[in-house]
């Protein structure tokens, strides 16, 4: 951990301007939409599918934006970039928070997606596979820290804020804390321009070297798409698991609170799992350890599948924890060093909006089987199933 410390300290601001954007990411993360599901679908008078069935179809558009918008990362300066997108995210909780009809909540699903889970992540994670060679890493690592923060203080601020103030109310707040907070934060950090490696401390002549495929390459490169089950199957899969939480914990006979509060464990594990991640991609390379994670996620959904006792969900929370920080991290670095980092920008919005694009089709999948009496074991045990299937298409494509 002295290395974290010792490159925390050299590198804060770039640091701290990544780790921003993925804690403000969390506005479009599924986690934090789920937890205003019931009084959107009980206004709206929507059911379960119907309302998973607009979340699908607000991601997928996001999906698409996000393939064409996340290149300009490559290309527009870096303070334009954050702030379009830091101020899209804003207007679309505010779009949320005036939504009556399906048309706007619709546009507010497609634009919190867009900006917060895909383009706020992508950028900070953009910047720190870009900026950082010998500590991609623990860069990626760090930054990522954003996202279980928030994980961890969200969930329970808006329990709190909603036992005082409407849904919609605490909706603007949001939206008002982000536009007047942490936009101009994030813009002061990179206003005079972004980082550039440095030789010596990156090390960054082996990087330089190593060439950089074009997104079109990519996409004719075999190995690639042997990688997408696993790059991909976790947004879906937990996607879905997590949008129907509810759905799925009352089919078990649990208490909802119980589940609940073991997020903390979730959001502990995560943090621990990714910064271990960092260090080891450092040491060794994400190549080695990118097959390890979706057997890590076999485990976790076998856990909830063949779990009778609520108290489960702890191991369940732990082991997906682990499963996210090896994951997140690791493929972050797995794509600059399989095709280096010139057009990093744009190979990583090929795959992240490959990743939106499944998170998409998680909670229709899961929303209809729920809806026909299926048991959520089938569900987890086949989704296990999925994920060593990922696993073993991942260890030929790096070993090639």
């Amino acid at each position: 951990m002295r290395a974290y410390f010792a490159f925390l300290a050299s590198e804060a601001r770039w640091l701290l301007f990544g780790l921003l954007l993925t804690f403000t990411s969390s506005l479009g993360q599924t986690f934090f939409i789920s937890l205003f599901s019931q009084e959107i679908r009980g206004e709206l008078g929507l059911g379960h599918a119907e309302f998973a069935n607009y979340y699908a179809f607000g991601t997928i558009f996001g999906s698409v934006v996000l393939f064409w918008t996340g290149r300009l990362v490559d290309q527009v300066p870096l303070h334009l970039m954050a702030g379009f997108t830091l101020v899209g995210l804003a207007v679309a909780g505010m779009l949320l928070a005036s939504a009556h009809g399906p048309f706007v909540l619709i546009l507010a699903i497609l634009m919190l997606r867009l900006c917060g889970q895909g383009m706020s992540t992508h950028i900070a994670i953009t910047c720190m596979a870009r900026w950082f060679a010998r500590n991609r890493g623990k860069a990626i690592s760090i930054a990522s820290l954003g996202m279980p923060l928030g994980e961890a203080i969200l969930p329970p601020l808006v329990v709190t804020l909603l036992a005082g103030l409407y849904w919609r109310e605490a909706w603007w707040l949001f939206a008002a804390v982000l536009a007047l907070g942490f936009v101009p934060l994030a813009l002061s950090l990179v206003w005079r321009g972004e980082r550039r490696p440095k030789g010596g401390i990156d090390d960054s002549d082996d990087d330089d070297e190593r060439p950089s495929w074009t997104r079109a390459e990519v996409l004719r490169d075999r190995r690639f798409w042997m990688i997408v089950p696993a790059a991909t199957g976790p947004a879906w899969i937990f996607t879905g698991v997590f949008f129907h939480q509810v759905a799925i914990v009352d089919a078990k006979g649990w208490d909802f609170t119980t589940f609940a509060m073991a997020y903390l464990a979730f959001a502990i594990t995560k943090v621990v799992a990714g910064l271990i991640t960092g260090m080891m991609i450092d040491r060794a390379s994400a190549r080695r350890i990118a097959p390890l994670t979706m057997p890590v996620m076999a485990v976790a959904l076998v856990i909830l599948a063949f779990a009778t006792d609520p108290l489960a969900a702890w191991p369940f929370m732990i082991v997906v924890g682990i499963h996210m920080g090896m994951h997140q991290t690791c493929m972050s670095a797995l794509w600059p060093e399989l095709y280096g980092r010139l057009h990093i920008g744009a190979i990583k919005a090929l795959a992240m909006s490959m990743g939106v694009f499944a998170s998409a089709l998680g909670p229709p999948v899961f929303g209809y089987g729920l809806d026909r009496g299926t048991d959520p074991f089938f569900l987890l045990v086949a989704c296990a199933t999925y994920a060593i299937a990922a696993a073993v298409l991942t260890f030929v494509a790096v070993r090639r």
